[in-house]
């Protein structure tokens, strides 16, 4: 189950099936940041965060296709994905 708390600023997962939050926020133009944390990580699911626009595929990992970037990280590193391609 996913929990969203603090103003839906705060995601809490207990389980190891993938979930995806999606936000409602969106941006035409200008210059955008989020800051992240994660608070606990016990090396399984890997987390990922990223941005999309709304036409993204949602059917695959974030950033396969040229409408989305995403970070994933895992126990030995991390990555960006856009456009089915990877950068370290």
């Amino acid at each position: 189950d996913i929990v969203l708390s603090n103003e839906n600023q705060t995601v809490t997962c207990n389980s190891y099936d993938d979930r995806v939050v999606l936000g409602t926020a969106a941006f035409s133009k200008g210059v955008h940041y989020w800051e992240l944390s994660v608070d606990r990580y016990d090396n399984h699911p890997d987390p990922a965060f990223g941005v999309a626009r709304i036409n993204t595929m949602k059917d695959m990992m974030l950033g396969k296709d040229d409408k989305a970037w995403a970070m994933y990280v895992d126990n030995n590193r991390s990555w960006f994905m856009h456009n089915n391609s990877h950068t370290n």
